[in-house]
């Protein structure tokens, strides 16, 4: 049997041990600040780190359009429609995208992993008002500029049902490669809004802030002009400009 004063010990070391609910609080406390602290930090270095997928992404894409103008008289690819140059089939009939599987995209042969053509910011159209993933809708989340010079865009790959008048696109005509798009996110074309959460892809400004690919195989996260727009569209590319 235990004495009074061993009690007495005990009881007084128990309560040396066990937190006030004071204490608890303040530990509490520290730990929400702190967690308010790093959190916007984890969360900018996850972001970061999702850029620089896409951007790897769009460099590989780049690389298999010039293994495929190796491979085919110094030309680009000609396809059906905006997104099935290469990814996988889509689930939606907007741009023949649930028509064209794989094995029909041309660049699938030069870029064989199809995870290259998904974008992990991919957050929709807001042009055809689609909520799903582009990737999930169309099968790719990076649009070329097709078929027809638009949005200041020389255009890079052809399409099928319009050779006679937009006829493929040889990689040696470029005449400046530094700013001359072959490939981007999705959003790039100046009809998105940026108000629209499907245009911010990787930033949560009002800014329309992309990334985009070059002829000269470089891959930067790009800041489009205040005033790009819809008026973009019919504009002739021109070499001097920002991009062509």
């Amino acid at each position: 049997m235990s004495s009074p004063a061993a009690n007495a010990a005990a009881s007084r070391k128990a309560t040396t041990l066990a937190f006030t609910l004071i204490e608890l609080l303040v530990v509490i406390a520290i730990i929400a600040i702190l967690a308010a602290l790093l959190l916007p930090a984890l969360s900018a270095a996850k972001d970061r780190a999702a850029r620089i997928y896409c951007l790897n992404n769009l460099r590989q894409i780049n690389l298999a359009m010039r293994l495929y103008a190796d491979d085919n008289a110094d030309t680009f690819p000609i396809h059906d429609d905006w997104p099935t140059y290469g990814g996988q089939r889509g689930n939606d009939p907007k741009y023949i995208a649930s028509s064209v599987w794989p094995t029909n995209r041309p660049l699938n042969v030069y870029a064989q992993n199809l995870q290259v053509f998904h974008c992990p910011r991919d957050k929709g159209d807001a042009l055809n008002n689609m909520s799903d993933p582009v990737w999930v809708a169309y099968g790719n989340s990076y649009l070329v500029p097709f078929a027809l010079d638009s949005f200041r865009m020389k255009y890079v790959t052809a399409a099928k049902s319009l050779i006679n008048i937009s006829p493929p696109v040889k990689s040696s005509r470029f005449t400046r490669t530094d700013n001359k798009v072959i490939v981007g996110d999705w959003p790039i074309h100046g009809n998105r809004p940026t108000s629209d959460r499907r245009t911010q892809w990787h930033t949560r400004t009002r800014k329309r802030i992309l990334n985009l690919s070059f002829a000269d195989g470089h891959a930067v996260y790009f800041t489009f002009p205040e005033n790009y727009s819809p008026a973009d569209e019919n504009i002739v590319p021109d070499p001097n400009y920002l991009w062509w």
